[in-house]
């Protein structure tokens, strides 16, 4: 817990000294479809016309469990177009695994569970395309590591509001 507190305090470091700067924001919702399906939001802040950070919170419900995840990436934007761009992310955070425990002899649910925690970093990159000048469609696709023993590939797809 203690790390938990440590790494978004940091990370909340990062989000003040960036809103110092001028830039675009905006924010999101995503469905996440990973070995279990998830949903997520997520604000962006454009540092650059080029680079922008992007703190997200998302949610996985699974069978046999749930995870959770605290997130800050880094776009790199490139324009494809004058309404479609592309990016790599990286990015780190906290993610909480809930596992069910089952009995192994009927695996049937025995009412409690464990719950473990893990440091997260995300590879990936995405794609976005402007609908007009407030609404967007966006799609990423990124690999998350976990410590824990949980990493997984996640294909997100969202809108995003700009304001």
């Amino acid at each position: 817990m203690k790390k938990l507190l440590v790494l978004m305090g940091l990370m909340a470091l990062g989000v003040n000294s960036a809103f110092a700067q001028q830039g675009e924001m905006a924010v999101g919702a995503h469905v996440d479809i990973s070995a279990a399906m998830g949903i997520g939001a997520k604000f962006q802040y454009g540092i650059t016309d080029a680079i922008r950070i992007e703190p997200s919170a998302n949610y996985y419900f699974g069978n046999i469990g749930n995870l959770f995840d605290f997130s800050a990436n880094v776009n790199y934007l490139f324009d494809v177009s004058e309404r479609a761009k592309v990016y790599p992310l990286a990015g780190v955070g906290f993610g909480i695994n809930k596992d069910f425990i089952l009995d192994e002899s009927t695996y049937e649910d025995c009412g409690r569970f464990e719950t473990s925690g893990g440091l997260v970093v995300n590879l990936g990159g995405g794609a976005e395309y402007a609908l007009n000048d407030k609404f967007s469609l966006g799609a990423d696709l990124k690999y998350q590591i976990v410590t824990g023993g949980f990493s997984h590939i996640t294909f997100g797809a969202g809108v995003i509001y700009k304001f």
